[in-house]
């Protein structure tokens, strides 16, 4: 057996023994990635930090998740990886899903090109969303949906999306200053 399928055992034969931990993972594995999107869109409201520095971290975070999904979805047109539950018979399925290719994870890449996004201006809420971030590629493992090569993949992309999106940084710096701060009322900002 490979390293991949090794872990993906070591993982996903934790589920179906603990109820409660079975839900959390579900949960995760549905949902923590749209908690990461509510977060990140509520963070243009928290008045921590300057406002320059709360807006750039949410255009970057939204860029990077755009752009780590576009190459995602990219990988997985030239490239099938069928899901754990399509190629064994050993494993504990908690989520249904289509039979469509595991490789790379389209919510662990979003999730990582969000938190690493954010993470880039705002370091304390970046870690929070990180973890929610990891939490859902373990989740996905957990559920039997994906391969942990799979999320090390989604997590790579998004944290390369982000840091990518990051060197441009100048190009939303403009817009911020000559778009969004003529259009978007003051309390809005």
């Amino acid at each position: 057996m490979d390293l991949n399928g090794a872990i993906f055992d070591g993982i996903n034969d934790l589920a179906g023994h603990v109820a409660i931990l079975d839900r959390v993972m579900e949960w995760a594995a549905q949902y923590a990635v749209f908690a990461i999107f509510a977060i990140v869109v509520a963070s243009w409201f928290i008045r921590a930090g300057t406002g320059a520095d709360r807006r750039m971290a949410v255009y970057t975070a939204a860029a990077a998740a755009v752009a780590g999904l576009a190459v995602t979805l990219a990988i997985q047109h030239v490239y099938f990886h069928p899901r754990p539950f399509v190629a064994r018979t050993d494993y504990v399925l908690l989520v249904n899903h289509s039979a469509d290719t595991s490789f790379p994870s389209e919510h662990t890449t979003v999730a990582f090109g969000m938190a690493a996004g954010i993470g880039m201006y705002r370091q304390r809420l970046g870690a929070v969303l990180v973890a929610l971030a990891a939490a859902t590629a373990f989740s996905r493992v957990f559920v039997g949906i994906h391969y942990p090569g799979d999320v090390a993949a989604g997590a790579a992309i998004g944290a390369v999306a982000a840091a990518a999106v990051w060197s441009v940084r100048g190009a939303f710096g403009w817009l911020d200053r000559n778009i969004v701060i003529r259009l978007v009322p003051a309390p809005l900002l």
